[in-house]
């Protein structure tokens, strides 16, 4: 034959608290909010308190899930949308973009020593304005290829041996 449990008709805000595993305060706000009705002596109805739980926790279960559906269909969307790139393609743009940004700055010092103007201070501004404007044009054409295919003048061969005194 079955174990038959007593279940008490009411029941204190401890034992409540107790039962559906949260804290008293708990008990206290959702009596506060009006989701529970506390009767007289300080006591709740057990069966009423379970169903008004019960209906509580399935309502916002509920919500929580058709929220997170609406914002699963909101972010496939924006990726869809190339409003989102995933984190692993992003990773991969700033790679190419800093090493072709380190490939065209180790270039730069041979590209101004090898002009010759190394003596007159006005050239050789020029000169590096010059070659910088050159470096920002090339980021820009870069950028609107996606970095995908990187040059400036000398080879990344030829940028790797260069050295700054």
């Amino acid at each position: 034959m079955a174990k038959q449990i007593e279940i008490p008709i009411t029941v204190t805000s401890k034992q409540l608290a107790t039962f559906l595993r949260v804290t008293p305060r708990t008990i206290s706000n959702w009596t506060r909010e009006g989701h529970l009705k506390q009767r007289a002596g300080g006591v709740y109805d057990f069966y009423d308190a379970v169903l008004s739980w019960a209906q509580r926790d399935h309502g916002s279960t509920r919500k929580e899930i058709e929220a997170a559906k609406a914002e699963k269909i909101k972010r496939e969307n924006a990726v869809a949308a190339n409003k989102l790139v995933p984190l692993d393609r992003y990773h991969a743009d700033i790679v190419r973009i800093v090493s072709a940004l380190r490939m065209w700055l180790k270039a730069l010092p041979g590209r101004v020593a090898s002009s010759g103007a190394m003596k007159d201070p006005a050239s050789l501004r020029e000169i590096v304005r010059v070659e910088c404007a050159r470096v920002i044009e090339e980021i820009s054409d870069a950028a609107d290829n996606g970095f995908a295919a990187v040059t400036y003048g000398a080879s990344a061969a030829d940028a790797e041996t260069d050295t700054v005194n």
